[in-house]
């Protein structure tokens, strides 16, 4: 109908459980975004990082530091 938007989210590509926090975990996308989840908030992303230009290809928590992680993709970075 006219005036209805449909919101899609792009392929899961990526994924990665937090080493410490079991119930966190980062999604990669076919579209270049990082999504923050938990398992415990399932309706809704804690946080979306605009992460690349092309498919995230990995990305991983770092084991040192909670806070941080890594990603590469498609587009060399």
């Amino acid at each position: 109908p006219e005036g209805l938007q449909l919101h899609t989210v792009g392929c899961g590509t990526s994924f990665d459980f937090h080493k410490k926090i079991d119930y966190l975990f980062l999604v990669g996308t076919e579209e270049g975004k990082i999504y923050k989840c938990s398992k415990a908030y399932s309706s809704q992303f804690l946080d979306i990082f605009d992460a690349h230009h092309m498919a995230v290809d990995a990305v991983s928590w770092n084991p040192y530091h909670p806070k941080i992680f890594i990603s590469c993709s498609s587009d060399w970075t």
